[in-house]
């Protein structure tokens, strides 16, 4: 999906080393200097009720008491698709992304790491006669805010499944709302789960709603080949769900190329260093972890980042 910020995009300089913007920093970074505080920092997150705002929220409270200093401001956003014009356009210096925004702007971001799996995850009342997307066909579906990656997966859904909806443009708050007061037909979220929301809407209307399989996984696989994850909604993650085959993306923590080395290591080693911490606040974060990390293909590890995995061996 084009933006304008892609249209005007630099070729930036990806070689280890290389640093156009000079941000700052509050840790010694591993040459054993300590860069100074930096200026404002923003992080593009998501809307309210959504898992990236949520995450967003603990890696800026860690990463500004490492500092010592509010240095990082989480800005809630529409989420990926609005991440990636923030990021690009150089409104804000992080942003939170799934892979399959980002797979056309390769050459103008850098990953500091993955930090869990988003998952598009579809919920119908339970006594609604749909058993996959194509079931929906010219119902009211909730897809998520414009800038979200919600609606770009949804999009690709329906032209793949062949059919239309009448698409409901609503934050993960409203849609708990609208889908209680039986206002929708069906609503798509593709966040790491559990979804705070959609744990919300099992939690307040116990048996009332279920998760439904899309009807063309296998063809959003080969369609858009390494962008997407064979996964699973399961009982494990939502308590008296029935399990539902999924697709899902990588959900990276990214940067511009030009982003200070040094601070790209300080932020993505306090961050993995603070795991168990981190995975204690929210549960999506257990997905973090070294093994996994270091999978952001095929956004590039930003030179900063790729050489913390180094040092540490990871």
């Amino acid at each position: 999906m084009p933006t304008a910020a892609s249209r005007t995009r630099r070729d930036f300089l990806r070689a280890a080393g290389v640093a156009v913007v000079v941000l700052g920093g509050g840790l010694a970074a591993a040459c054993g200097s300590t860069p100074p505080v930096p200026g404002p920092q923003r992080l593009a997150t998501g809307p309210s009720g959504a898992a990236y705002r949520e995450v967003g929220a603990a890696l800026t409270d860690l990463w500004n008491g490492a500092w010592g200093s509010p240095v990082v401001e989480a800005i809630t956003t529409e989420a990926a698709v609005d991440n990636l014009d923030l990021l690009l356009s150089g409104d804000v210096q992080l942003g939170l992304l799934n892979v399959d925004v980002a797979a056309d702007h390769v050459d103008d971001l850098a990953a500091l790491m993955r930090i869990f799996d988003s998952v598009l995850q579809v919920v119908v009342p339970r006594d609604s006669p749909a058993r996959s997307v194509r079931d929906l066909a010219g119902g009211r579906v909730c897809v998520g805010l414009p800038g979200s990656g919600s609606r770009f997966v949804g999009d690709r859904v329906f032209e793949v499944a062949g059919i239309d909806v009448e698409r409901i443009s609503l934050g993960q708050t409203e849609a708990v709302a609208e889908m209680i007061a039986g206002h929708l037909d069906g609503w798509m979220s593709m966040s790491a789960m559990p979804t705070p929301a959609i744990s919300e809407l099992l939690d307040r209307e116990p048996g009332r709603f279920r998760f439904v399989e899309l009807g063309v996984h296998d063809e959003m696989l080969t369609r858009f080949p390494g962008v997407y994850l064979d996964t699973t909604i399961s009982p494990a993650i939502y308590p008296g769900a029935d399990p539902v085959r999924a697709v899902g993306s990588p959900t990276l923590l990214t940067v511009r190329p030009d982003f200070d080395e040094n601070i790209a290591w300080f932020l993505t080693s306090t961050t993995m260093r603070n795991t168990d911490r981190l995975a204690g606040r929210r549960t999506e974060l257990f997905q973090l972890n070294p093994r996994t990390a270091v999978a952001t293909t095929p956004v590039p590890l930003h030179p900063g980042a790729a050489r913390y995995f180094r040092e540490a061996k990871l």
